[in-house]
């Protein structure tokens, strides 16, 4: 589970205070590892700033592109429709590679519907 903000401000705060890492570990009850990449990625125990990290682990975590199904209302009612009927994700990434296997809408793997429809909250 990713850091929240609140939990990067507490970093923060307790490295001015001189705080270890495990020791701010052990507060958030965060694994030590966890904690240390935190600060290690977003400049050093010496220059750590919770708000520049939180903005940058955001970013970070933005999808680069749109998934189809948001693109794409019609897909998007197509894959909902399965998903109503119980379909699994991998089920209706292979019918949809049968029934349409010349259309560009469609995921053609099943992670790539898997992501879609979970990212997107597609029922």
């Amino acid at each position: 589970m990713a850091l929240t903000l609140a939990e990067r401000e507490e970093i923060s705060r307790h490295l001015v205070e001189g705080m270890s890492i495990r020791s701010i570990a052990d507060r958030l009850r965060r694994a030590p590892s966890t904690v240390s990449r935190e600060i290690s990625r977003n400049g050093g125990l010496a220059c750590y700033r919770a708000t520049q990290a939180d903005t940058e682990a955001v970013a970070a975590s933005a999808p680069t592109k749109a998934c189809k199904l948001v693109e794409r209302p019609a897909s998007a009612r197509i894959v909902t429709a399965k998903l109503e009927m119980q379909w699994s994700r991998e089920q209706i990434a292979t019918w949809l590679k049968h029934t349409y296997p010349t259309r560009a809408f469609t995921c053609h793997t099943r992670r790539s519907t898997a992501a879609c429809t979970s990212k997107h909250a597609v029922p």
